[in-house]
């Protein structure tokens, strides 16, 4: 049966009326006040509320009967412990305020701190040559773009060298094709003059300075011999009207002019026809030239050089780091022959870092992708939070377990790959209205308490428990949100008690 009042009302030894007497009880405990009220049950009158732990209060009982009223009172203490406040400071008690707790369910698993694969870079050396300076070591920091080691190399001063050639050569061919195009323009427009009548005399002081080549004097020598032709031919037709010449020499003169026109179109044709093909040369070359330039421009581009160099550095590659970060390896030194594709560095950002953990194939159902976990270092002396963002869909054939991690911030350079760790992963969180520290914890007679704190006094609070987590433990009754308990060196106030029943036993 749970504690409660039970009153005998009695006058001078004799039994009171129960229906007659009406009373109430007010129960005074440090930081609260309760009401009881009583029912006739039998000969005495039972209390309706349960008198919970601790019992430790003052019951002030205020009846009537008869017209009159009567009060009784008395008081009793357990569990309560005298401390001020410079001595509890003194004595390191922390206080806190019970009140709603998210609880986490986590699992525990080695671990170690691993460089994020995806941001380390193997640098190599793109050509064969000489490292003449090695200006950067294992540990350093470097910046993106900042020099690491200067390579003198042949190869890039060949293939400088070809560079520059391939320059030249399309310059050539691009005013190889320019000149080819003038000279086209150039003979179209002595056509369109010829077929306007003009002299060739005055055609040829006209386009004295428009270069064209030899084709111009073959024209104008073909089309001035067909102007003469041709006068001859008409004034030898006038003459045969008159009967003033012969048919012979007549015919004569179509002839000769037939042939001075042939020859004047076989010379516009040639002319025209070098022309058409002189351009297709040329823009030909200018296209060859352009391909062969790209593709050595390209080869740059994957070599990750510059095609131009300062005069007399034509063989100088400098290397550079890639990325910002931590030089974590070096495989290069002053005066070494160094192979294409060679790996010389390792540049790390360790910025962010890895921490991998092993799972259990019995409890990967437990561990999924987005649970929060945290890395502590050995000792404790360090903690981290991340959120798993790699879980292996492959277990081990041989350890039979699957690797997972989380990424977790390392501005700092704490966490450095290869350190062990330990790793908690969040499996489940509620949250619960009232818990409390678990160090505050105490034992008290059968009970699990927290000494609740009023002013100086600290007084036992028996708490139900319910869920926990590594920290924290749900009170379910015993304590109310918002009340101050003692966490941190609690036992001191469970020593002091012990002191203070003894003395009173004693």
């Amino acid at each position: 049966i749970p504690p409660e009042f039970r009153i005998y009302p009695t006058v001078q030894g004799q039994p009171v009326p129960l229906s007659e007497l009406n009373l109430k009880a007010q129960v005074k405990r440090l930081g609260q006040t309760d009401t009881v009220t009583f029912v006739p049950e039998r000969d005495y009158l039972r209390g309706q509320q349960p008198v919970y732990e601790p019992h430790s209060f003052t019951v002030v009982f205020t009846g009537q009967w008869q017209g009159k009223t009567y009060t009784w009172q008395f008081t009793q203490e357990e569990g309560r412990v005298q401390v001020p406040a410079a001595m509890a400071e003194r004595s390191g008690i922390r206080l806190a305020q019970a009140g709603p707790r998210a609880l986490r369910t986590t699992l525990s698993f080695p671990g170690q701190i691993a460089q994020d694969q995806d941001k380390y870079v193997h640098m190599v050396a793109p050509i064969h040559g000489l490292a003449v300076e090695v200006l950067k070591h294992v540990g350093e920091p470097v910046k993106a773009g900042e020099v690491m080691a200067v390579i003198h190399s042949q190869e890039l001063a060949d293939l400088r060298l070809q560079y520059q050639l391939l320059v030249q050569k399309r310059s050539r061919a691009q005013f190889e094709a320019a000149r080819e195009q003038t000279l086209n323009r150039n003979t179209q427009n002595l056509l369109q003059r010829l077929k306007s009548g003009k002299d060739p005399e005055t055609i040829h002081q006209e386009m004295l300075k428009q270069p064209m080549g030899e084709a111009k004097g073959r024209i104008l020598a073909a089309f001035s011999e067909v102007r003469s032709a041709k006068l001859t031919l008409a004034r030898e037709q006038g003459l045969s009207r008159d009967q003033a010449t012969s048919q012979t020499e007549l015919q004569q003169a179509q002839r000769d002019y037939e042939r001075a026109l042939a020859a004047y179109l076989a010379a516009v044709e040639e002319a025209l026809w070098q022309r058409e093909q002189g351009g297709f040369v040329q823009r030909q070359a200018v296209q060859t030239a352009d391909l062969e330039l790209q593709a050595l421009v390209q080869k740059f581009k994957a070599l990750h050089i510059s095609p131009q160099a300062p005069q007399g550095q034509l063989a100088r590659y400098v290397l550079t780091a890639p990325i910002s970060g931590v030089i974590t390896e070096k495989h290069v030194a002053v005066g070494e022959q160094i192979s294409a594709d060679t790996r010389v560095f390792v540049v790390s950002d360790l910025s962010v870092v890895w921490a991998e953990l092993l799972v259990p194939d019995a409890q990967l159902s437990q561990v999924k992708l987005g649970q929060r976990v945290r890395v502590s270092s050995q000792h404790q002396q360090r903690e981290a939070f991340g959120v798993i963002s790699h879980n292996s869909p492959v277990v081990d054939a041989e350890s039979r377990r699957a690797e997972a991690h989380a990424h977790i911030d390392n501005r700092d350079g704490f966490w450095r790959p290869g350190m062990f760790v330990q790793i908690e992963v969040l499996v489940d969180e509620r949250t619960v209205p009232v818990a409390v520290a678990k160090k505050a914890l105490q034992s008290f007679r059968d009970w699990q308490v927290v000494f609740a704190r009023f002013g100086d006094t600290f007084e036992v609070r028996p708490l139900e428990l319910g869920a926990e987590d590594a920290d924290w433990v749900e009170v379910k009754a015993g304590l109310k949100a918002g009340q101050t308990y003692a966490t941190d060196n609690s036992f001191v106030l469970k020593a002091e008690l012990g002191k203070s029943e003894a003395s009173h036993d004693h």
